[in-house]
């Protein structure tokens, strides 16, 4: 199978994909899941380099988060095991980062219903980090001002929903606007950026000088927050994603008399196991309710990938949770880009069909496949309420020598098409949001139609799903549309309105 094997500490930009030995089961728990999607953390890039508490021992598969299925490789199942073969089901546990894992089926959880692997994967360490922290050791009450930094990150946004639905206000810090903006997307009230240098004094400004009631700290930002925080406030320490592990003037702390409290949800197995299914039944409740919604980094990255993945987390470029999807179908990023934005599509659960035309259902050509066709290579839509696709023809282009582009070539070069949309109706009476290229209109994005797993859709070698409802994409036009995502999401918002 497909994976990353750590034989020796190494940087992430040295990650290779590579042929690694299956996993085994050997404890009596034990069972094989097949990995459709695995969360990216920050400690997944120290724990390849060496630099996290926990190392297993050579060698050893890196990636703790993930989402998948119950593999047929697992039988005979586990005594008491409450899962079959095929069941959806999330969790963390170390191995992540390949085809197929090995774990205890106790570290499991099931997929809820109308959530998609990408989602499930994100959910096992931020979500239950993040409400025991605000709820168990910071015990947010409504109307009190909760600081949260590094809010637009995978724990920080969870927090912010989490906060909001205790009842409390929400001030969230991050590095730039655009990450503001996410945090404010999601539900915070006051927005401060950490690098001004006079962030402190907006939040005593914002909080009437009294100061914040709970501070929730996954960065490191502990004794800057010292100034910030009002009579018996309370700080929970989650992380030191600054790289930095301060020393705290006690002195401050007695001052104001308040609590200085840490949060280790991993160790709560060991110490504290049966508050575990306490606090995933009450995280279960808020997402059915629509409390809580997973957060997800624009941009997937196939496990090949896993390199750029780690890359945009040290850097923090990506905001909400940054996640590696377990396909093999793209060789190069140009193209996994690509694949990006057609994953990101069906995640947002407004499509049920899709249809790539292609002329061969063999995955490794992908790529070759997303390269311009010949005008009459293109697959026509059918008119029909149903929207049912066109075979595409068998024909494959002809050879051609690839010539030297010169400055004048490059300058003739067609830029991508633009991409625009309107709603529109069916025979049916059914709404949807039509987008149209330069050529013809491409994909038609449906209001209420459910979830479609990409998983499912490439393991049948992108031939149409049950239900005719749907999307078509011509191959030429996957340039226009992956520089067009902002104007895919106003059209998806504005089909959910409509």
């Amino acid at each position: 199978m497909k994976g990353y094997l750590i034989t020796e500490y190494i940087k992430p930009s040295s990650l290779e994909l590579q042929d690694i030995p299956e996993p085994v089961r050997k404890g009596p728990n034990d069972v094989i899941v097949e990995v459709y999607s695995g969360g990216l953390n920050y400690f997944d890039m120290l724990q390849v380099q060496g630099k996290y508490q926990n190392q297993p021992p050579f060698p050893w598969v890196p990636g703790t988060e993930f989402a998948g299925v119950i593999s047929s490789s697992s039988t005979p199942l586990p005594d008491k095991c409450p899962f079959k073969v095929g069941d959806r089901v999330f969790g963390a546990s170390q191995g992540a980062y390949a085809e197929r894992m090995v774990c205890d089926w106790k570290a499991l959880q099931k997929v809820p219903d109308g959530m998609s692997f990408d989602e499930a994967a994100s959910l096992t360490i931020t979500w239950p980090t993040s409400y025991e922290a605000l709820v168990g050791r910071a015990q947010t009450q409504p109307g009190e001002w909760v600081l949260i930094h590094a809010a637009a990150g995978g724990v920080g946004l969870i927090a912010v929903q989490i906060a909001k639905a205790l009842g409390a206000k929400v001030i969230a810090t991050a590095g730039s606007q655009d990450k503001l903006d996410v945090c404010k997307k999601y539900g915070a009230d006051e927005l401060v950026n950490y690098r001004s240098d006079d962030w402190q004094k907006k939040v005593m400004q914002i909080t009437g000088g009294k100061g914040v009631d709970v501070v929730f700290d996954p960065v490191g930002l502990v004794q800057k927050s010292l100034k910030v925080i009002g009579w018996k406030g309370r700080i929970v320490v989650v992380g030191f994603a600054a790289g930095t592990i301060e020393k705290i003037p006690m002195n401050l702390v007695l001052l104001k008399n308040i609590s200085l409290v840490g949060l280790h949800w991993g160790a709560y197995l060991k110490h504290e196991p049966k508050r575990v299914p306490i606090v995933w039944k009450e995280l279960i409740e808020l997402y059915q309710k629509g409390s809580l919604k997973p957060v997800l980094y624009s941009k997937v990255f196939p496990l090949r990938f896993l390199a750029a993945g780690l890359a945009a987390i040290e850097d923090r470029s990506s905001y909400g949770k940054a996640h590696i999807c377990n396909l093999q179908v793209a060789s190069s990023y140009e193209a996994s880009e690509a694949f990006s934005f057609l994953h990101n599509l069906c995640q947002q659960r407004a499509c049920l069909n899709i249809r790539v035309p292609t002329t061969t259902t063999d995955l490794a050509n992908f790529e070759a496949e997303m390269a311009p066709k010949r005008k009459d290579d293109d697959v026509e839509d059918d008119s029909g309420s149903q929207f049912s696709e066109v075979e595409a023809k068998e024909t494959a282009p002809p050879p051609s020598k690839k010539a030297k582009t010169t400055k004048a070539d490059k300058g003739k070069q067609k830029a991508p098409a633009a991409v625009s949309h309107d709603i529109q109706t069916n025979d049916n009476g059914e709404k949807f949001v039509q987008l149209s290229g330069k050529r013809r209109a491409t994909v038609r994005v449906f209001k209420d139609a459910p979830m479609v797993d990409i998983r499912e859709w490439y393991a049948k070698g992108g031939q149409t799903l049950p239900g005719g409802k749907g999307i078509s994409l011509s191959v030429d036009q996957w340039e226009a549309l992956k520089n067009a995502m902002s104007s895919i999401d106003e059209a998806i918002e504005a089909a959910k309105k409509a």
